[in-house]
């Protein structure tokens, strides 16, 4: 079996690879299959049928799968343009980010953190225990009761 393709004559990408793959595969098919007129009856004519199908096979599940990240990136990226597009309409702004005015050269800004986040912690007996606890039911309704 001899096939020409213009791939083959000069330096070629990836999708005429795959193009040129795929046309030799179809050609074995047909030459194996008479054309779709009858299955082969050797083992191993029956082996390289479902070698070369089970390859035609992945790579179309994997372009398929490759179309279908390309639209799920597109749709994030849109998703993420419009949510940025909104917030900068209400006036949303990162709070960490400063302005061209604010920022003076060799200077760093310093976020203050508060002397307490929560006021009033009262911390339960064992809550800071490492380890674990053997409760049941009825023990852990007492204590609760307790309360």
């Amino acid at each position: 079996m001899s096939i020409e393709h213009p791939a083959l004559a000069k330096p070629v990408n990836d999708d005429e690879i795959l193009s040129f793959t795929q046309e030799v595969r179809m050609r074995m098919i047909s030459d194996l299959t008479a054309n779709g007129t009858r299955m082969p009856t050797d083992p191993k004519e029956a082996q390289q049928l479902a070698f070369l199908l089970s390859d035609m096979d992945r790579q179309a599940a994997t372009k398929k799968r490759l179309r279908q990240d390309a639209q799920a990136n597109d749709t994030a990226v849109r998703a993420t343009a419009t949510i940025a597009a909104v917030l900068d309409r209400l006036g949303a702004r990162n709070p960490f980010a400063l302005e061209p005015s604010q920022v003076i050269e060799g200077q760093s800004r310093v976020i203050e953190m508060p002397d307490k986040l929560v006021d009033d912690v009262k911390v339960a007996p064992g809550e800071l225990e490492i380890g674990i606890a053997d409760n049941t039911y009825s023990g852990f309704m007492q204590e609760f009761d307790k309360r």
